[in-house]
């Protein structure tokens, strides 16, 4: 199944449940139901605008920690690169530099 761990049209993060992340992964396990999760839709790596590019990265991190507690298997995180917003290519390569850091830590 397919899930979201916040909100996929806001910014904003809510404080998650540890209880009701364990309940969900043992039903998942008990079902055998592999878990993606999608990452917001506001996530944008490729921005030209430094504050949407931090928002991003820190949005992208939340996906990936929550996939985390998701299920006991590592779960993928879905998300798109963005836009460039017409600034192009060339503008995005230091934003989109740090991505893979932005999935390099793993809540437990």
């Amino acid at each position: 199944i397919q899930v979201f761990v916040g909100n996929a049209r806001s910014w904003a993060t809510a404080a998650g449940s540890p209880a009701d992340d364990a309940e969900f992964r043992a039903g998942c396990l008990e079902r055998d139901l592999p878990v993606y999760v999608h990452a917001s839709f506001l996530i944008n790596l490729g921005s030209p605008d430094a504050p949407t590019v931090e928002r991003s990265v820190a949005a992208l991190r939340l996906t990936v920690a929550g996939a985390s507690l998701a299920a006991d298997e590592p779960a993928a995180a879905g998300t798109t690169p963005g836009t460039t917003a017409g600034a192009g290519a060339a503008a995005a390569d230091g934003t989109m530099a740090k991505a893979p850091d932005a999935g390099a830590e793993r809540r437990t």
